[in-house]
């Protein structure tokens, strides 16, 4: 639905800068509970619709005094507005500039309107991010274990050990939350009877992905950045690939992905076959060893049998056999010129990086969660 009064919002640490479209007014107001709610008292009776970034806790002072009000609101991704910016041939960026490009966005596009927050999944949100902050802390210490000794030493081990009792003390207050709430209650356990999905990966699903429920499995997909986008123009037909999405929804289900492929049922025999048909299409490796040939016998590369012993017909010899096909990167530096002694190199990534091992399996893998119905 495209709202004909809309209110753009720039939001900010410290303040709020607005554009009415009705009155096309800009003003400016603090970013604080007092602020904004004396700003709706003069919106009774005006059927508006506020259109405003994801920026994360700054807006959420804004948020609720409109899911209080019950007024309509739409919080739209910052890249689709800066996309939206450049569409209209508009290059500058300001406060104010940003929103009346926002108002004039949810005049043009038919923006979907925000569903209140579930104040629950909210606490549960803020505990998890907490968590993770709490166990990067946690493995930036384990690494400097590795060169710390006296003093410095006990500080880290004594730093971990806090580290520990709070990273339990924040998971304990996840699962109050959990307890507390039915809902989610309900939620978890249907997600625990995923194949690979532990506490952790469930109550990332929770938290960070409230629309799992409520959507189909391939818009799910895309939201987790999981869902492969088609490149075609006329008669070319490119390579799918996966883009976007929300990164720590990515990170666990990865995890969970690896955990399910090592299980033994349908995803490991899965696994097995795309790693089969994989090490298919790569190819033998660049030497074979006959029977007899032991791996520490392996002339390395580079190495000349000494040319004053004849080579035995028996002994170890390298088997060459045809070379894979040559990357994009590897052709690019091939054609390099040589007299510039400058190497040219593509911004492609390789399709060996791209599938390198574990990747394309775990990816697989990753979708069949999301399309598995409990």
């Amino acid at each position: 639905m495209i709202h004909p009064d809309v209110i753009g919002c720039d939001i900010a640490k410290a303040h709020l800068d607005f554009f009415d479209s009705g009155l096309e007014r800009h003003f400016r107001i603090d970013n604080t509970p007092a602020a904004i709610s004396a700003w709706l008292d003069g919106l009774d009776g005006r059927g508006v619709h506020i259109v405003f970034e994801a920026t994360g806790r700054y807006d959420r002072q804004l948020r609720i005094a409109l899911e209080t009000r019950e007024l309509p609101y739409s919080r739209v991704n910052p890249a689709r507005a800066r996309d939206f910016a450049k569409a209209i041939g508009l290059l500058a960026k300001t406060d104010a500039i940003d929103a009346r490009l926002l108002a004039r966005m949810g005049q043009s596009l038919p923006l979907s309107t925000q569903a209140p927050d579930d104040p629950a999944r909210h606490v549960l949100a803020r505990l998890h991010t907490r968590r993770d902050q709490l166990v990067a802390m946690r493995q930036q210490e384990r690494t400097r274990l590795h060169e710390t000794e006296g003093i410095e030493r006990d500080s880290a081990e004594s730093h971990m050990a806090w580290l520990d009792a709070e990273v339990a003390r924040i998971e304990m207050a996840c699962r109050d939350v959990l307890k507390a709430e039915k809902t989610l209650q309900e939620q978890e356990a249907r997600l625990r009877s995923i194949p690979g999905i532990g506490p952790v990966a469930a109550l990332t699903l929770i938290a960070h992905m409230p629309e799992l429920g409520n959507r189909s499995a391939k818009a799910i997909a895309a939201l987790a950045g999981l869902a492969p986008f088609n490149v075609d123009s006329g008669t070319s037909r490119g390579k799918r690939h996966i883009r976007g999405g929300r990164k720590r929804i990515r990170d666990a289900l990865y995890m969970a992905a690896l955990t399910a492929s090592r299980m033994p049922r349908a995803f490991k025999s899965h696994a097995d076959q795309n790693e089969g048909g994989r090490q298919a299409l790569q190819g033998p490796s660049s030497l074979r060893l006959p029977a007899n040939c032991s791996p520490s016998q392996t002339p390395s590369s580079g190495t000349k049998q000494p040319s004053d012993e004849p080579p035995d017909k028996h002994s170890c010899q390298p088997v060459q056999v045809p070379a894979l096909k040559k990357t994009q990167t590897q052709r690019c530096r091939s054609a390099a010129p040589a007299s510039t002694g400058k190497t040219v190199t593509s911004t492609r990534h390789s399709a060996q990086a791209r599938n390198a091992p574990g990747n394309l399996t775990a990816t697989r893998i990753i979708l069949l969660l999301f399309l598995t119905k409990p």
